[in-house]
């Protein structure tokens, strides 16, 4: 599985949405004013050993899209947070160590229907899958 579905997973686990409702994967569902969108970019080099690749490092943007601009911004800090203090968590295959916050939460724009993005970057520490 890829790591934005896998914290998409997650993130529906914690409560912030439904996938293919109000949550995508690589992609906003494109109707809605209230939704979440997790996108993988490509992270640091993998870390391999003697015995084979022993952690994986990819990157997730997490966006958050609402006609509140506040109501965006509280919802993509929130979800900040609560994925900053994940430890040791079994997604999907992969274990993740943890999710390590490259930024803050940060506006990205306002679009042509009035509503807000705002988004935060994470780089993850994972194991391969199983």
């Amino acid at each position: 599985m890829s790591a934005a579905f896998d914290v998409a997973t997650k993130l529906v686990a914690l409560g912030y949405g439904t996938l293919g409702s109000n949550l995508g994967v690589n992609a906003f569902i494109d109707s809605g004013d209230n939704e979440i969108a997790v996108f993988e970019y490509p992270g640091t080099p993998d870390l391999t050993t003697h015995s084979g690749v022993a952690f994986e490092y990819p990157n997730v943007q997490v966006q958050v899209r609402h006609t509140i601009a506040q109501t965006a911004f509280q919802k993509c800090y929130d979800i900040y947070a609560a994925l900053r203090d994940l430890k040791d968590q079994t997604i999907n295959a992969h274990i993740y160590q943890y999710f390590e916050p490259k930024m803050l939460p940060t506006k990205l724009d306002i679009d042509e229907q009035l509503r807000t993005t705002w988004m935060c970057e994470l780089k993850l520490h994972r194991t391969p899958e199983a």
